[in-house]
């Protein structure tokens, strides 16, 4: 399986924020307006603003004033032991099929355009990881939400 890098992060890459914060890196995604490229990542602490963010790539990937006032990258890859990047899905199916259900399952409580967003995000990530099975499952839910709220036409057809 192939696998998406940017500077030393893969799908599933787990990272710190400037701040200090955990973030796992999932996937990028591109404006359907703009086709600017948005890196698309979770937090892993508990946040009352959100779990899953998204950043302009450019700006996901730039060096940054840190607080401490040195110059380092807006988000560091986390290190094992041995050196190389701490992966947190390491892009196995079973995990990403994980991510993907528990997107789709985030999305069944949000309104119906954030339901959309979440949804063609956990499509995105079933397609990125090739899980025909969630690929499957995030079309029909896509489906039955812009259905309900109006919008038929909008979610493609495999």
């Amino acid at each position: 399986m192939a696998k998406v890098q940017t500077r030393g992060c893969t799908i599933g890459t787990r990272l710190t924020h400037m701040k200090g914060m955990p973030y796992q890196f999932l996937f990028f995604a591109r404006h359907s307006e703009t086709t600017e490229e948005f890196a698309v990542y979770e937090c892993l602490y508990e946040n009352p603003r959100g779990t899953l963010w998204i950043r302009p790539r450019a700006m996901f990937e730039e060096s940054t004033l840190r607080p401490d006032g040195t110059q380092g990258r807006r988000f560091a890859p986390l290190k094992a032991e041995d050196g190389s990047p701490l992966t947190g899905l390491g892009i196995a199916s079973t995990q990403a099929a994980e991510l993907s259900a528990r997107l789709l399952q985030r999305a069944q409580k949000q309104t119906s355009l954030a339901a959309l967003e979440s949804g063609f995000a956990s499509l995105a990530l079933a397609r990125e990881t090739k899980d025909a099975k969630a690929v499957t499952q995030a079309l029909a839910f896509l489906e039955k939400v812009a259905q309900k709220a109006g919008l038929e036409g909008v979610v493609p057809h495999e």
